[in-house]
């Protein structure tokens, strides 16, 4: 595993880039960062049943659309954000998890000296999470007109022809 593959910067870009698309009018269900457990990837994960109704490829290029029309921040481009459907098995998989707090694990030294240990690791499908880089889990179902409704509203902030 990299030494902090989630650093305190890319936390902090990931909080603005989320900020940007609400004030926009895109709210993930779920948002968190996830490093692949063989790979090592980092990717900003959104779930949002959008990706059912409207597609995964049309959210992708608003997103890109956003980034280049400096709707969101220049600190986080759209290649490293995947989206996920609630229904998809990463979906399904994180809405069954048992996600722990975000507090440290402890452990103890031969002379019984306590050490933190780090955060607890949750596997989701092949990707690793810790509490503290989970922005939002996903809740109750949002109203399908409710959600189209800031879809649009997220179109037309971005500029883009419905």
């Amino acid at each position: 595993m990299a030494e902090r593959p989630v650093t305190q910067e890319r936390l902090e870009a990931g909080r603005d880039y989320l900020a940007a698309l609400a004030a926009l009018g895109f709210r993930p269900d779920g948002a968190m960062w996830a490093v692949h457990s063989e790979s090592q990837d980092v990717q900003l994960a959104l779930v949002s049943a959008l990706v059912d109704r409207v597609g995964p490829l049309t959210i992708h290029e608003a997103l890109f659309a956003a980034y280049e029309r400096a709707k969101t921040p220049p600190s986080l481009d759209p290649w490293i954000v995947s989206l996920y459907s609630p229904n998809t098995a990463f979906g399904r998989h994180l809405a069954m998890s048992a996600i722990p707090s975000a507090s440290p694990v402890v452990g103890h030294t031969s002379s019984g000296d306590a050490i933190s240990l780090g955060e607890p690791w949750v596997m989701i499908t092949d990707w690793l999470v810790q509490p503290s880089w989970i922005y939002k889990l996903p809740g109750p179902a949002v109203s399908r007109p409710a959600q189209m409704l800031s879809w649009n509203r997220f179109k037309q902030e971005v500029g883009l022809a419905a």
